[in-house]
């Protein structure tokens, strides 16, 4: 049984030393005080667990939860899950920072849509040197529109329908159905909002129109590398193999998720490995004529035709500068 109203913050730390205290600093500065803040590091080298111990006789609602070995970032992220006490659940990385309203204004409206299981809210990513906001990502209204969401005619404006785990709260009754998958290192958290919608397809979401919470952009951040690409999509193509077992009847949203994140490659990733033969088998005759139609513009320099690809088209260059984060 979860404690009536307490927000459980499980914050992760892996070599955050240099940002944890301003994370914390954030929560501790909200306008709603009702929280307790579980602090899961997974085995940090560079001073984190004297920096949370220094917190953790400061404020009695601080909970450290050291591991003892690196466990993996869904590892840790389960071990802190088994701690929450709180109504509502709110993840957060170590080096995010919330604004002070954030838990007071997503508790009220939880509290107000007794329908409404997960509630997210704008965030901005910014520059950790020049402290430069970076874009700004607006949140999907439904689990559909993050996991499922394709967008073949560019009619949504980039960072559209974008999820970051620091942007929401929970019902925990509803958040902790299910646990990350520890055999993913890098979506677990896609596979794991998968499935709370399999077991509760009728709750909803709710993206609120205004920024609580800022992202951090920073030099320690996971290295974009044509390796981690590689990792990322057999990952996505393992979630994808486990929705179409255990919940079939996700599998016609699932697959044409997966096209678009092919076809997306394809466009605008020139890392990106795909021979045409598997484009072609995967993404069928029509989608596959459209994919090679699109590249020929984007290569003969022709965006101006389409006045849709060519934003999304300018943005990707922004994303590419800071594509370490991707």
């Amino acid at each position: 049984m979860y404690i009536n109203k307490l927000v459980s913050i499980v914050l992760l730390c892996y070599k955050n030393a240099e940002f944890i205290d301003e994370a914390i600093e954030s929560i501790l500065n909200q306008t709603y005080q009702n929280f307790e803040v579980i602090i899961a590091d997974d085995a940090s080298n560079d001073g984190s667990e004297e920096i949370i111990s220094k917190w953790v006789k400061k404020d009695n609602r601080i909970i450290p939860l050291i591991q003892p070995v690196n466990i993996g970032m869904s590892g840790n992220q389960n071990a802190g899950f088994n701690k929450v006490r709180g109504e509502f659940i709110v993840p957060m990385s170590g080096d995010d920072i919330l604004l002070p309203n954030k838990l007071e204004k997503q508790v009220i409206y939880l509290q107000e849509h007794p329908e409404c299981g997960l509630v997210l809210s704008k965030t901005q990513a910014f520059d950790s040197d020049t402290k430069e906001i970076l874009w700004e990502m607006t949140p999907c209204q439904s689990p559909e529109e993050w996991f499922f969401r394709t967008d073949w005619f560019f009619a949504f404006p980039q960072w559209y329908g974008s999820h970051n785990n620091t942007t929401t709260m929970g019902r925990s009754s509803y958040y902790l159905q299910c646990r990350y998958d520890t055999r993913l290192k890098y979506k677990g958290e896609v596979l794991h909002a998968m499935e709370n919608y399999a077991k509760s397809p009728n709750v909803k979401w709710h993206g609120m129109n205004e920024v609580l919470s800022k992202y951090r952009i920073h030099n320690q951040s996971a290295t974009h590398t044509n390796s981690l690409t590689d990792l990322i999509n057999e990952e996505s193509w393992i979630i994808h193999g486990i929705i179409n077992v255990r919940y079939p009847q996700l599998h016609r949203k699932a697959k044409n998720s997966l096209q678009f994140r092919l076809f997306n490659q394809y466009i605008f990733d020139h890392k990106q490995k795909n021979s045409l033969n598997c484009l072609y088998r995967e993404l069928g005759i029509y989608k596959f004529i459209y994919a090679l139609l699109i590249k020929g513009l984007t290569r003969l320099n022709l965006r101006g035709i389409i006045s849709k690809p060519a934003r999304y088209l300018r943005t990707k260059q922004l994303y590419k500068k800071y594509e370490h984060i991707r």
